[in-house]
């Protein structure tokens, strides 16, 4: 807990005690920023997935399966805990005792850092931001609401942080010792806070905030196989080819759509693996038009293979059964599968 030494303490224009200090969420009542079990961002995720399978690539019986996404957590968290300091001061609005103006007893400022625990079986996601207090209004806003102020603190703490069997409570100790001061300035202002702050608000606008943070810091990506799949199917549409042709199994049907491994063109000009650099799906339609030609460009051209009718002397190709009529059909590429 807090010794006076680690508080900065001072006075306004108005005479009023101020403190500063830093102060990690934990110590807060009512707000988290909990990416293991309050916040977890699936729905989010769940819905864009849906999205995509159902409205951009129809065709392509994507599974969910199909979908792979990663999430920036150090951006979001940040972006959470920046979030709940601005609701918390929303709702500790000013209040005047006795001024003019409004006071307001407690402001939140910036997020200093974030933090996740290796594992989530005793903590969760917290966050380390800045406060300032008016301890002079807090001192009147506990007398005004608790009477005896010390009384007050330390029946809260006997209340809410008392040490039980299998559990040592830190604040025990801290009013005990030289971090009473500071500890009881803590005490109020938990106090305060547990008193002006609803779970039931916050839990509601946490949700609304957060389909839209988890879309900003959540990039989701085709696996390769889905790629592979979905271009192959337009690739072979453009070119004429039904993607269901009997023969996909022989050699030169399996050559074009092979040479998706090789396709390296991209429409920024720079050369790279197409299969293994997934794009983000915002750029779905641009990636997978480059993609298709990429593919369209690397079909390879095959030769006819003649034979002539034993009867008739006929010349035909064995493979997609053209009947050449002049030397432009003799010199044209075989493109047996568009055989019947």
């Amino acid at each position: 807990m807090y010794r006076l030494d680690e508080i900065d303490m001072s006075f306004d224009e108005h005479g009023q005690r101020i403190a500063r200090f830093t102060i990690d969420s934990n110590l807060l009542p009512v707000v988290t920023i909990d990416t293991y079990s309050t916040f977890t961002g699936y729905s989010t995720i769940e819905s864009e997935i849906e999205y995509w399978a159902n409205e951009e690539a129809p065709d392509a019986s994507l599974e969910p399966d199909d979908f792979e996404s990663t999430v920036d957590f150090g951006d979001l968290k940040r972006d959470l805990a920046v979030t709940v300091v601005d609701w918390i001061n929303e709702n500790t609005g000013p209040i005047s005792y006795g001024f003019d103006d409004p006071v307001p007893i407690v402001t939140f400022g910036a997020v200093n850092s974030t933090y996740s625990p290796k594992y989530y079986n005793f903590e969760t996601d917290s966050f380390n931001a800045d406060v300032t207090v008016n301890v002079t209004e807090l001192v009147k806003w506990l007398r005004a609401e608790h009477g005896s102020i010390v009384d007050a603190i330390e029946s809260y703490a006997d209340e809410h942080f008392k040490s039980y069997d299998g559990f040592m409570s830190f604040v025990t100790g801290a009013l005990m010792d030289e971090r009473r001061a500071g500890t009881m300035l803590w005490l109020g202002l938990h106090m305060y806070l547990a008193d002006q702050l609803d779970w039931g608000d916050f839990l509601m606008h946490m949700k609304e905030a957060e389909s839209e943070i988890y879309t900003e810091h959540t990039t989701i990506t085709l696996s390769d196989s889905a790629w592979t799949r979905i271009a192959c199917r337009r690739a072979a549409e453009r070119i004429g080819v039904d993607p269901e042709h009997d023969d996909v199994t022989v050699p030169e049907w399996r050559a074009w759509v092979d040479a998706i491994e090789q396709a390296t063109q991209y429409t920024n000009g720079e050369p790279c693996d197409l299969l293994h650099t997934a794009p983000e799906l915002s750029n779905f339609d641009e990636y997978m038009t480059a993609l298709v030609g990429a593919i369209v460009k690397s079909v390879p051209t095959f030769d006819h293979i003649w034979q002539h009718g034993r009867a008739t002397g006929t010349m035909t190709c064995e493979r997609c059964e053209l009947l050449p009529t002049d030397d432009d059909d003799i010199s044209s590429p075989c493109e047996f599968w568009k055989k019947g």
